[in-house]
């Protein structure tokens, strides 16, 4: 079940980048929205759920003062969260915010780091309520390999 929250975290991560299709903008700034859609599985309810959110996301993309290159912004999503077997249904905001360096060379140097703290609100108070924590730091070692350097990736109970 790790192994398939390791690629869940870093398909949502991935398909938020490459969704927003934007282009980067000189001066500052890009702002994408769109729809995107999940299915996860939650620790708390020992279920799968369905997220139904959309997604705003800001991002840049720059040269630091040292001739990396930086991505970063943040993601910002609302929406709602549905349990496949219980019926639950939270409704869901939060923010994601992430930056990766890389080499302007074109190798695969540098690395990321995202983090999320989604609190998920009981829609019926029957419903529990629930934190999903994210951290994933990640990089690229000197032979293009991917290290994951820590991970974290839970949906929290926090009580009724």
């Amino acid at each position: 079940m790790q192994a398939k929250k390791v690629l869940l975290a870093l398909a949502f991560g991935m398909a938020l980048i490459a969704g927003a299709q934007s282009q980067f903008a000189a001066a500052g700034a890009e702002h994408t929205e769109f729809p995107f859609q999940v299915t996860d599985y939650s620790d708390c309810t020992d279920e799968l759920v369905l997220w139904d959110v959309i997604v705003r996301l800001v991002e840049q993309d720059k040269v630091t003062p040292s001739g990396q290159g930086l991505y970063m912004g943040n993601w910002f999503f609302s929406g709602t969260i549905t349990g496949e077997t219980t019926g639950y249904m939270w409704t869901v905001k939060g923010v994601s915010p992430f930056h990766e360096t890389y080499s302007l060379n074109g190798s695969l140097t540098g690395g990321t780091i995202l983090l999320e703290n989604a609190f998920m609100k009981p829609v019926t108070s029957d419903t529990p309520k629930v934190r999903l924590d994210v951290k994933i730091v990640s990089r690229f070692n000197a032979s293009g390999d991917l290290v994951v350097d820590d991970f974290k990736y839970v949906y929290n109970c926090v009580g009724k």
